[in-house]
């Protein structure tokens, strides 16, 4: 991994935290909140596939604009 990746991670996970309502965040919340990061990098990123293999319990977006 990069330097960019770890700036990455940390980036999702500060955000995640901070724009919370919430102090519980879900598995859910931060896999949507990586899939989002991950689309910025890379728009041919497959977020559904993403979110799938990270378990996300019922969010299958086929349109990434509305994580």
């Amino acid at each position: 991994m990069t330097r960019k990746d770890f700036e990455l991670i940390a980036r999702v996970v500060n955000n995640t935290y901070t724009n919370n309502v919430q102090p519980d965040v879900d598995r859910d919340q931060i896999a949507e909140a990586f899939a989002r990061e991950l689309t910025n990098v890379n728009p041919r990123f497959d977020a559904a596939k993403f979110l799938q293999a990270c378990g996300h319990s019922d969010y299958w977006p086929k349109d990434t604009t509305t994580l």
